[in-house]
């Protein structure tokens, strides 16, 4: 029985053809690899940088809401800070406001209580005239004693003196132990004169004035006889 030879063509043809395919197949492969990286790669990359932009955005977000956050607390603690010092600057401006108004007040009280302590004194030596001439010498020496506290406190020099003189005049010509006996009144305002006088007895300045009127006193009460006449031109007026 005859051998058959091998179809040498055929065989070419069949490698061939197994070339063909395997170089089809790679061929596809590597279209299939190169669309991989041409097309899906790049849309990956895209989504990966669109991802990136949107943390970026994100983070940048997060940093303008913290500075924005930041600022307004900074605005808010210098606005604290000025309504603080602008209610602290009002406080002083009122306080300051209300001491000078005190001190104003203070000042138009003392001017008005003067003027009355002034019309005080001059009504009271008017009114110490008056008795003496009517004859009422206890009662125009209790009048002239406090016309003569009056004249101490509106630093009254000139009426002061004068209204002291007549006083221990007065008493030296006028009364005696019995005019003092049952004035009560009388007594006690000669008695507290000199306490009023020492007050303001600066520098000694009314030492004689307090001796002369201290030992008139003593002299009117020890004195049982009448006393001289006084002159009614004698008696202190209103300058």
């Amino acid at each position: 029985m005859p051998v058959e030879q091998p179809n040498i063509t055929e065989a070419i043809s069949t490698i061939e053809q197994m070339y063909s395919n395997q170089l089809t197949h790679l061929t596809w492969t590597i279209g299939i690899f190169l669309t991989f990286i041409g097309v899906v790669i790049p849309i990956f990359l895209v989504l990966l940088q669109r991802w990136s932009i949107r943390l970026r955005e994100q983070k940048l977000r997060s940093e303008l809401v913290e500075k924005f956050e930041d600022i307004s607390k900074k605005n808010e603690e210098k606005n604290e800070n000025l309504r603080n010092e602008i209610s602290e600057e009002f406080r002083l401006a009122k306080e300051q406001l209300e001491m000078q108004l005190a001190e104003k007040e203070a000042k138009l009280e003392k001017k008005i209580q003067h003027a009355q302590d002034e019309a005080a004194a001059t009504s009271l030596i008017l009114q110490g005239a008056v008795q003496f001439s009517a004859g009422l010498f206890p009662d125009a020496a209790v009048t002239y004693a406090r016309a003569a506290c009056a004249c101490i406190q509106t630093n009254d020099e000139p009426h002061f003196q004068s209204i002291m003189e007549f006083l221990i005049t007065l008493l030296g010509s006028k009364l005696n132990k019995s005019s003092l006996e049952n004035e009560d009144d009388l007594n006690s305002k000669l008695d507290d004169l000199p306490d009023r006088i020492e007050e303001f007895n600066e520098n000694s300045r009314y030492d004689n004035l307090l001796r002369n009127f201290n030992r008139a006193l003593r002299e009117c009460r020890d004195r049982e006889s009448d006393p001289e006449n006084v002159p009614e031109s004698a008696t202190p007026r209103p300058r």
